[in-house]
């Protein structure tokens, strides 16, 4: 029976615990960067939806603005999230492996993919980003086109 000491690796279930920590930080930050793009979407679809009856050349501008705004939102969504290691690799490649061995290569695969969706959330977090700009951006158009129409109006 192995001592307590003999562990090749005595400290990989703290590092394994800390990974599962930013693990799951990091599938909670993508689920939030996800509603936000279906938000901007959404207040996209209805800003499209509320000035659809409004065609002044200005009030199109907005409009087009607005679906680039969805059209960023919904590339927001594209790169997706979550990588894990594959059972069946790892039964073909580590079943007769020493297990601190293949416990040292899933923690080092599972860190790889960690950094990898750390980057890709970063890509999905920047989308979202851009899209509110735009989104921004079209409301601005149309609401000075409504101001400026309210102005001759009145005049």
């Amino acid at each position: 029976m192995s001592e307590p000491g003999d562990e090749p690796y005595p400290s990989m279930s703290v590092v394994r615990a800390e990974l599962d920590v930013e693990l799951g930080l990091l599938e909670r930050r993508s689920a939030a960067v996800d509603t936000k793009a279906g938000l901007v979407l959404g207040f996209a679809g209805v800003l499209v939806g509320l000035t659809k009856d409004v065609q002044t050349w200005i009030t199109v501008a907005g409009q087009v603005v607005a679906v680039l705004a969805a059209v960023v939102a919904i590339s927001a969504f594209l790169p997706r999230y979550g990588g894990a290691v594959n059972p069946m690799t790892l039964r073909r490649k580590y079943l007769t492996t020493d297990k601190a061995v293949t416990e040292l290569s899933v923690l080092d695969t599972r860190l790889v993919i960690k950094e990898r969706d750390e980057a890709t959330l970063r890509v999905k977090a920047r989308r979202v980003r851009t899209a509110v700009v735009i989104l921004v951006l079209a409301i601005a158009v149309i609401v000075a086109n409504s101001v400026v129409h309210l102005i001759q109006g009145s005049g």
